[in-house]
Formats: structure tokens, C-alpha cells, sequence
């Protein structure tokens, strides 16, 4: 894994407002993604 590029992405994404994400950004989010953000918030 790549680490540094992945997060920085999966950031973005998250930060968008839920009503901006596409079926893109929400494919290229995993669970583990997800729970990173919830720890970091």
C-alpha cells in the first residue's frame, strides 16, 4: 500500500458534504478508511 497518497484522497472525499459524493469517491472508500476518519473527528 501507498499510504500517503490513498489518505490524502480518502480525506478529500470525506470532507466533501454527503450530498457532493458521487458513486466514484464512495467506491473508493473502504471501511478501514472510514474508520480512521470517525478515530480522527
Amino acid at each position: 500500500m501507498n499510504g500517503g497518497t490513498t489518505v490524502t484522497s480518502v480525506r478529500s472525499i470525506l470532507d466533501k458534504p454527503l450530498n457532493q459524493l458521487t458513486e466514484d469517491d464512495i467506491s473508493q472508500l473502504t471501511r478501514e478508511d472510514c474508520r480512521r476518519f470517525l478515530k480522527d473527528k
